[in-house]
Protein backbone atom coordinates (compact mmCIF):
# COMPACT_ATOMS: atom_id res chain seq x y z
CA UNK A 1 0.00 0.00 0.00
CA UNK A 2 1.16 3.52 -0.78
CA UNK A 3 1.62 5.53 2.43
CA UNK A 4 2.21 9.30 2.30
CA UNK A 5 5.03 10.81 4.36
CA UNK A 6 3.87 13.01 7.24
CA UNK A 7 5.79 15.55 9.32
CA UNK A 8 4.01 16.37 12.60
CA UNK A 9 4.37 19.66 14.45
CA UNK A 10 3.07 20.21 17.99
CA UNK A 11 1.68 16.69 18.45
CA UNK A 12 2.48 14.89 21.72
CA UNK A 13 2.54 11.15 21.12
CA UNK A 14 1.75 10.25 24.72
CA UNK A 15 -0.72 7.76 26.20
CA UNK A 16 -2.32 10.56 28.23
CA UNK A 17 -2.43 13.13 25.44
CA UNK A 18 -5.66 13.56 23.47
CA UNK A 19 -3.89 14.68 20.29
CA UNK A 20 -1.32 11.88 20.51
CA UNK A 21 -3.96 9.20 21.13
CA UNK A 22 -6.19 10.44 18.32
CA UNK A 23 -3.46 10.83 15.70
CA UNK A 24 -1.59 7.64 16.58
CA UNK A 25 -4.68 5.53 15.90
CA UNK A 26 -5.14 7.06 12.47
CA UNK A 27 -1.53 6.52 11.38
CA UNK A 28 -0.59 3.38 13.32
CA UNK A 29 -0.34 1.26 10.15
CA UNK A 30 2.10 3.65 8.48
CA UNK A 31 5.77 2.61 8.26
CA UNK A 32 7.83 4.38 10.92
CA UNK A 33 10.12 5.91 8.32
CA UNK A 34 7.11 7.69 6.79
CA UNK A 35 6.31 9.52 10.02
CA UNK A 36 8.46 12.35 11.39
CA UNK A 37 8.04 14.89 14.15
CA UNK A 38 9.40 18.30 15.07
CA UNK A 39 9.24 18.30 18.83
CA UNK A 40 10.20 20.59 21.70
CA UNK A 41 11.23 18.02 24.27
CA UNK A 42 13.94 15.39 24.32
CA UNK A 43 11.70 13.14 26.43
CA UNK A 44 10.88 9.97 24.55
CA UNK A 45 7.27 9.54 23.47
CA UNK A 46 5.26 6.67 24.92
CA UNK A 47 3.97 5.58 21.54
CA UNK A 48 6.38 3.84 19.19
CA UNK A 49 5.12 5.50 16.06
CA UNK A 50 7.55 8.14 14.83
CA UNK A 51 10.66 7.17 12.88
CA UNK A 52 12.38 10.56 12.68
CA UNK A 53 12.63 13.37 15.24
CA UNK A 54 13.96 16.91 15.10
CA UNK A 55 14.32 18.69 18.43
CA UNK A 56 13.57 22.33 17.80
CA UNK A 57 15.26 23.42 21.03
CA UNK A 58 18.53 22.66 19.22
CA UNK A 59 17.41 24.99 16.47
CA UNK A 60 18.12 28.23 18.34
CA UNK A 61 15.29 30.79 18.14
CA UNK A 62 16.38 33.94 16.39
CA UNK A 63 14.53 36.39 18.61
CA UNK A 64 13.69 35.90 22.28
CA UNK A 65 12.11 38.26 24.77
CA UNK A 66 13.46 39.01 28.23
CA UNK A 67 12.15 35.82 29.85
CA UNK A 68 11.58 32.42 28.27
CA UNK A 69 9.14 29.85 29.66
CA UNK A 70 11.82 27.94 31.60
CA UNK A 71 12.95 31.11 33.37
CA UNK A 72 9.34 31.95 34.24
CA UNK A 73 8.81 28.56 35.92
CA UNK A 74 12.08 28.83 37.87
CA UNK A 75 11.61 32.45 38.95
CA UNK A 76 11.32 33.27 42.67
CA UNK A 77 10.66 36.25 44.92
CA UNK A 78 10.58 39.70 43.38
CA UNK A 79 11.46 38.34 39.96
CA UNK A 80 8.44 36.03 40.03
CA UNK A 81 6.21 38.91 41.19
CA UNK A 82 7.53 41.12 38.40
CA UNK A 83 6.88 38.44 35.80
CA UNK A 84 3.32 37.95 37.12
CA UNK A 85 2.61 41.68 36.84
CA UNK A 86 4.20 41.73 33.41
CA UNK A 87 2.14 38.81 32.10
CA UNK A 88 -1.20 38.98 33.94
CA UNK A 89 -1.79 42.70 34.15
CA UNK A 90 0.30 44.33 31.47
CA UNK A 91 0.00 41.25 29.27
CA UNK A 92 3.53 41.13 27.85
CA UNK A 93 4.42 37.55 26.96
CA UNK A 94 7.60 35.72 26.13
CA UNK A 95 7.97 35.58 22.38
CA UNK A 96 10.24 33.74 20.02
CA UNK A 97 10.45 33.31 16.29
CA UNK A 98 11.81 29.89 15.50
CA UNK A 99 14.65 30.01 13.02
CA UNK A 100 14.74 27.54 10.14
CA UNK A 101 18.39 26.57 10.38
CA UNK A 102 20.58 24.94 7.74
CA UNK A 103 20.45 21.74 9.79
CA UNK A 104 16.67 21.75 9.67
CA UNK A 105 16.69 22.43 5.93
CA UNK A 106 18.97 19.43 5.34
CA UNK A 107 16.79 17.26 7.58
CA UNK A 108 13.71 18.28 5.59
CA UNK A 109 15.43 17.21 2.38
CA UNK A 110 16.21 13.82 3.90
CA UNK A 111 12.72 13.01 5.21
CA UNK A 112 11.00 14.70 2.23
CA UNK A 113 7.44 14.71 3.65
CA UNK A 114 4.32 14.97 1.51
CA UNK A 115 2.49 16.89 4.24
CA UNK A 116 3.25 19.02 7.28
CA UNK A 117 0.62 18.18 9.91
CA UNK A 118 0.10 20.77 12.65
CA UNK A 119 -2.03 20.49 15.75
CA UNK A 120 -3.00 24.12 16.17
CA UNK A 121 -2.93 25.83 19.53
CA UNK A 122 -2.81 29.42 20.72
CA UNK A 123 0.94 29.50 20.03
CA UNK A 124 1.23 31.78 17.05
CA UNK A 125 5.01 31.24 16.98
CA UNK A 126 4.40 27.61 15.97
CA UNK A 127 1.80 28.57 13.40
CA UNK A 128 4.17 31.15 11.92
CA UNK A 129 6.97 28.57 11.92
CA UNK A 130 4.76 26.03 10.10
CA UNK A 131 3.75 28.53 7.42
CA UNK A 132 7.36 29.56 6.80
CA UNK A 133 8.54 25.95 6.73
CA UNK A 134 5.82 25.07 4.22
CA UNK A 135 6.69 28.05 2.01
CA UNK A 136 10.37 27.16 2.05
CA UNK A 137 9.97 23.42 1.47
CA UNK A 138 6.93 23.66 -0.83
CA UNK A 139 5.14 21.05 1.29
CA UNK A 140 1.39 21.02 1.84
CA UNK A 141 -0.12 21.73 5.25
CA UNK A 142 -2.66 19.61 7.10
CA UNK A 143 -4.38 21.47 9.96
CA UNK A 144 -5.98 19.65 12.88
CA UNK A 145 -8.03 21.86 15.23
CA UNK A 146 -8.90 20.27 18.59
CA UNK A 147 -10.03 23.40 20.45
CA UNK A 148 -11.17 26.82 19.30
CA UNK A 149 -7.97 28.34 20.70
CA UNK A 150 -8.05 31.13 18.14
CA UNK A 151 -10.83 32.56 20.33
CA UNK A 152 -8.64 32.36 23.43
CA UNK A 153 -8.37 35.75 25.11
CA UNK A 154 -4.90 36.70 26.27
CA UNK A 155 -4.85 38.55 29.61
CA UNK A 156 -3.64 42.05 30.35
CA UNK A 157 -3.57 45.41 28.64
CA UNK A 158 -1.55 44.00 25.76
CA UNK A 159 -3.92 41.05 25.36
CA UNK A 160 -5.71 42.65 22.41
CA UNK A 161 -2.40 42.79 20.52
CA UNK A 162 -1.70 39.08 21.00
CA UNK A 163 -5.31 38.21 20.15
CA UNK A 164 -4.99 40.12 16.88
CA UNK A 165 -1.63 38.52 16.16
CA UNK A 166 -2.96 35.00 16.76
CA UNK A 167 -6.10 35.58 14.69
CA UNK A 168 -4.14 36.98 11.76
CA UNK A 169 -1.64 34.12 11.85
CA UNK A 170 -4.35 31.45 12.22
CA UNK A 171 -6.35 32.89 9.30
CA UNK A 172 -3.27 32.67 7.11
CA UNK A 173 -2.67 29.07 8.17
CA UNK A 174 -6.23 28.08 7.26
CA UNK A 175 -5.92 29.85 3.92
CA UNK A 176 -2.59 28.17 3.11
CA UNK A 177 -3.53 24.68 4.27
CA UNK A 178 -4.51 21.90 1.90
CA UNK A 179 -6.51 19.65 4.24
CA UNK A 180 -8.32 20.99 7.30
CA UNK A 181 -9.51 18.73 10.10
CA UNK A 182 -11.68 19.78 13.03
CA UNK A 183 -13.06 17.75 15.91
CA UNK A 184 -16.85 18.10 15.89
CA UNK A 185 -19.87 18.71 13.68
CA UNK A 186 -20.53 22.04 15.37
CA UNK A 187 -16.93 23.15 14.85
CA UNK A 188 -17.14 22.07 11.21
CA UNK A 189 -20.30 24.12 10.70
CA UNK A 190 -18.99 27.26 12.42
CA UNK A 191 -15.51 27.07 10.89
CA UNK A 192 -16.80 26.63 7.36
CA UNK A 193 -18.99 29.69 7.85
CA UNK A 194 -16.17 31.64 9.48
CA UNK A 195 -13.30 30.79 7.13
CA UNK A 196 -15.16 29.90 3.91
CA UNK A 197 -13.06 26.73 3.58
CA UNK A 198 -13.87 23.01 3.62
CA UNK A 199 -13.27 21.18 6.93
CA UNK A 200 -13.30 17.44 7.60
CA UNK A 201 -14.08 15.90 10.99
CA UNK A 202 -11.33 13.98 12.76
CA UNK A 203 -11.86 13.01 16.38
CA UNK A 204 -10.77 10.07 18.49
CA UNK A 205 -11.60 6.55 17.32
CA UNK A 206 -11.74 3.16 18.99
CA UNK A 207 -11.00 -0.44 18.14
CA UNK A 208 -14.47 -1.85 18.68
CA UNK A 209 -13.11 -5.38 18.95
CA UNK A 210 -11.57 -4.40 22.29
CA UNK A 211 -14.85 -3.17 23.75
CA UNK A 212 -17.37 -5.67 24.95
CA UNK A 213 -20.91 -4.37 25.24
CA UNK A 214 -21.34 -4.04 28.99
CA UNK A 215 -24.19 -5.87 30.66
CA UNK A 216 -25.33 -3.65 33.49
CA UNK A 217 -25.45 -5.35 36.86
CA UNK A 218 -26.30 -3.54 40.05
CA UNK A 219 -24.15 -4.19 43.10
CA UNK A 220 -26.60 -3.81 45.97
CA UNK A 221 -28.10 -0.31 45.84
CA UNK A 222 -24.82 1.40 45.08
CA UNK A 223 -24.63 3.80 42.13
CA UNK A 224 -21.13 3.92 40.66
CA UNK A 225 -20.07 6.86 38.47
CA UNK A 226 -16.73 7.11 36.67
CA UNK A 227 -14.84 10.06 35.23
CA UNK A 228 -11.60 9.63 33.32
CA UNK A 229 -9.57 12.66 32.30
CA UNK A 230 -7.82 15.85 33.32
CA UNK A 231 -8.70 17.97 36.32
CA UNK A 232 -7.47 21.40 35.24
CA UNK A 233 -10.28 22.96 33.20
CA UNK A 234 -12.98 20.51 34.37
CA UNK A 235 -12.43 20.58 38.11
CA UNK A 236 -15.16 23.11 38.98
CA UNK A 237 -17.77 21.02 37.17
CA UNK A 238 -16.49 17.91 38.97
CA UNK A 239 -16.69 19.68 42.34
CA UNK A 240 -20.28 20.70 41.59
CA UNK A 241 -21.14 17.08 40.83
CA UNK A 242 -19.43 15.87 44.01
CA UNK A 243 -21.37 18.41 46.09
CA UNK A 244 -24.64 17.22 44.59
CA UNK A 245 -23.76 13.56 45.13
CA UNK A 246 -22.99 14.21 48.80
CA UNK A 247 -26.39 15.88 49.18
CA UNK A 248 -28.13 12.94 47.49
CA UNK A 249 -26.29 10.51 49.76
CA UNK A 250 -27.68 12.35 52.78
CA UNK A 251 -31.13 11.43 51.48
CA UNK A 252 -30.27 7.73 51.51
CA UNK A 253 -28.58 7.16 48.17
CA UNK A 254 -25.27 5.32 48.03
CA UNK A 255 -23.39 7.02 45.18
CA UNK A 256 -19.64 6.99 44.61
CA UNK A 257 -17.65 8.98 42.05
CA UNK A 258 -14.37 7.41 40.92
CA UNK A 259 -11.97 9.75 39.13
CA UNK A 260 -9.07 8.41 37.07
CA UNK A 261 -6.64 11.26 36.46
CA UNK A 262 -3.01 12.30 36.48
CA UNK A 263 -2.43 13.18 40.12
CA UNK A 264 -0.43 16.35 39.55
CA UNK A 265 -2.84 19.02 40.82
CA UNK A 266 -2.52 18.72 44.63
CA UNK A 267 -4.77 21.68 45.48
CA UNK A 268 -7.60 20.46 43.26
CA UNK A 269 -7.12 16.88 44.45
CA UNK A 270 -7.40 18.03 48.07
CA UNK A 271 -10.70 19.80 47.35
CA UNK A 272 -12.12 16.70 45.68
CA UNK A 273 -10.80 14.35 48.35
CA UNK A 274 -12.77 16.27 50.98
CA UNK A 275 -15.98 14.82 49.54
CA UNK A 276 -16.98 11.50 51.07
CA UNK A 277 -18.28 10.20 47.76
CA UNK A 278 -15.10 10.82 45.73
CA UNK A 279 -12.31 8.31 45.11
CA UNK A 280 -9.24 9.55 43.25
CA UNK A 281 -7.19 7.02 41.31
CA UNK A 282 -4.06 7.36 39.20
CA UNK A 283 -4.65 7.76 35.48
CA UNK A 284 -4.57 4.50 33.54
CA UNK A 285 -4.37 3.93 29.81
CA UNK A 286 -7.40 3.38 27.62
CA UNK A 287 -6.43 -0.26 27.16
CA UNK A 288 -6.36 -0.88 30.92
CA UNK A 289 -9.57 1.03 31.60
CA UNK A 290 -11.58 -1.00 29.08
CA UNK A 291 -11.65 -3.92 31.49
CA UNK A 292 -13.01 -1.70 34.28
CA UNK A 293 -15.97 -0.17 32.46
CA UNK A 294 -18.38 -2.87 33.63
CA UNK A 295 -17.64 -1.85 37.23
CA UNK A 296 -19.63 1.36 36.71
CA UNK A 297 -23.27 2.28 36.25
CA UNK A 298 -22.62 5.65 34.61
CA UNK A 299 -19.77 7.42 32.85
CA UNK A 300 -19.52 11.15 33.49
CA UNK A 301 -18.57 13.64 30.77
CA UNK A 302 -18.23 17.22 32.09
CA UNK A 303 -17.35 20.44 30.31
CA UNK A 304 -16.45 23.77 31.93
CA UNK A 305 -19.03 26.54 32.26
CA UNK A 306 -16.59 29.41 32.87
CA UNK A 307 -16.33 32.10 30.18
CA UNK A 308 -12.54 31.81 30.32
CA UNK A 309 -12.88 28.25 28.98
CA UNK A 310 -15.23 29.05 26.11
CA UNK A 311 -12.65 27.95 23.54
CA UNK A 312 -13.60 24.36 24.46
CA UNK A 313 -17.23 24.93 23.45
CA UNK A 314 -16.71 23.44 19.97
CA UNK A 315 -14.64 20.48 21.16
CA UNK A 316 -15.50 16.83 21.69
CA UNK A 317 -13.67 15.06 24.47
CA UNK A 318 -11.28 12.31 23.43
CA UNK A 319 -12.86 9.99 25.99
CA UNK A 320 -16.31 10.20 24.38
CA UNK A 321 -15.43 7.54 21.80
CA UNK A 322 -14.50 5.10 24.56
CA UNK A 323 -17.63 5.92 26.52
CA UNK A 324 -19.84 5.29 23.48
CA UNK A 325 -18.18 1.98 22.65
CA UNK A 326 -18.50 0.67 26.21
CA UNK A 327 -22.28 0.61 26.32
CA UNK A 328 -22.30 2.15 29.81
CA UNK A 329 -24.89 4.96 30.23
CA UNK A 330 -23.37 8.43 29.86
CA UNK A 331 -24.18 11.57 31.84
CA UNK A 332 -23.15 14.80 30.09
CA UNK A 333 -22.90 18.03 32.09
CA UNK A 334 -22.03 20.88 29.74
CA UNK A 335 -23.24 24.28 28.48
CA UNK A 336 -26.28 24.08 26.21
CA UNK A 337 -24.42 25.67 23.27
CA UNK A 338 -21.52 23.20 23.34
CA UNK A 339 -20.67 20.65 20.67
CA UNK A 340 -21.00 17.71 23.05
CA UNK A 341 -24.56 18.70 24.04
CA UNK A 342 -25.60 19.15 20.42
CA UNK A 343 -24.03 15.81 19.45
CA UNK A 344 -25.58 14.00 22.44
CA UNK A 345 -29.09 15.31 21.83
CA UNK A 346 -28.93 14.72 18.08
CA UNK A 347 -27.97 11.06 18.55
CA UNK A 348 -29.77 10.48 21.89
CA UNK A 349 -26.93 8.54 23.52
CA UNK A 350 -26.65 10.34 26.87
CA UNK A 351 -28.50 11.96 29.73
CA UNK A 352 -27.83 15.64 29.08
CA UNK A 353 -27.62 18.24 31.87
CA UNK A 354 -26.99 21.86 30.92
CA UNK A 355 -26.72 23.79 34.17
CA UNK A 356 -24.69 23.69 37.37
CA UNK A 357 -27.57 25.12 39.39
CA UNK A 358 -27.62 22.97 42.53
CA UNK A 359 -31.38 22.44 42.65
CA UNK A 360 -31.56 21.61 38.93
CA UNK A 361 -28.64 19.22 39.19
CA UNK A 362 -30.01 17.52 42.31
CA UNK A 363 -33.44 16.95 40.77
CA UNK A 364 -32.04 15.89 37.39
CA UNK A 365 -29.65 13.32 38.84
CA UNK A 366 -32.34 11.93 41.12
CA UNK A 367 -34.63 11.54 38.12
CA UNK A 368 -31.90 9.74 36.15
CA UNK A 369 -31.11 7.36 39.01
CA UNK A 370 -34.77 6.51 39.53
CA UNK A 371 -35.35 5.75 35.86
CA UNK A 372 -34.68 2.45 34.16
CA UNK A 373 -34.62 3.65 30.56
CA UNK A 374 -30.96 3.59 29.55
CA UNK A 375 -31.17 0.69 27.07
CA UNK A 376 -32.03 2.80 24.03
CA UNK A 377 -29.34 5.38 24.83
CA UNK A 378 -26.76 2.63 25.26
CA UNK A 379 -27.68 1.09 21.91
CA UNK A 380 -27.59 4.49 20.24
CA UNK A 381 -24.14 5.14 21.69
CA UNK A 382 -22.77 1.84 20.46
CA UNK A 383 -24.24 2.45 16.99
CA UNK A 384 -22.63 5.90 16.81
CA UNK A 385 -19.31 4.39 17.91
CA UNK A 386 -19.53 1.84 15.10
CA UNK A 387 -20.47 4.40 12.44
CA UNK A 388 -18.54 7.53 13.43
CA UNK A 389 -15.76 6.48 15.83
CA UNK A 390 -14.65 3.21 14.25
CA UNK A 391 -10.85 3.10 14.02
CA UNK A 392 -10.71 1.02 10.84
CA UNK A 393 -13.13 3.32 9.04
CA UNK A 394 -11.20 6.38 10.20
CA UNK A 395 -7.89 4.99 9.01
CA UNK A 396 -9.29 4.38 5.54
CA UNK A 397 -11.10 7.71 5.44
CA UNK A 398 -7.96 9.74 6.27
CA UNK A 399 -5.65 7.63 4.11
CA UNK A 400 -7.94 7.95 1.07
CA UNK A 401 -8.23 11.69 1.61
CA UNK A 402 -4.45 12.14 1.69
CA UNK A 403 -3.87 9.98 -1.39
CA UNK A 404 -6.61 11.79 -3.29
CA UNK A 405 -4.95 15.09 -2.50
CA UNK A 406 -1.54 13.85 -3.64
CA UNK A 407 -2.99 12.48 -6.88
CA UNK A 408 -4.87 15.69 -7.60
CA UNK A 409 -1.70 17.68 -7.00
CA UNK A 410 0.28 15.41 -9.33
CA UNK A 411 -2.28 15.84 -12.10
CA UNK A 412 -2.24 19.62 -11.96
Amino acid sequence: MNYPKILFINVKFKNDSSDGITISKVFEKYPQENLSSITFSDKKDDMILIGNYFFLDKNTPSNQSEFNEKEIKQAKGLKKFYIKIRRSYIGIRSSERYRISDILKKWMLIINPDFIFINTDNKYELIDFTIRLSDLSKKKIIVHVLDDKVNYRFPGIMGFYYNHKLTKCFNLLIKNSTIRFCISELMQKEYEERYKQKFFILHNSVDLNLFKYVKLSKKNNMIRICYRGVLDYNYKTLITLAQTIDELNKKGYEIILTIYTKLNHPQIEKKLADFKSVFLKEFISQKDLINDFDDFDYLFLPMPFEKSQKFIRLSLSCKLSEYLASGVPIIVLAPSNSAVVEYSIKNDFAYVLTSTNKKYLYNSLEEIFNKNDSDSKRRNGRNIAEKEHNKELYQKYVHDLLLENINNYSNE
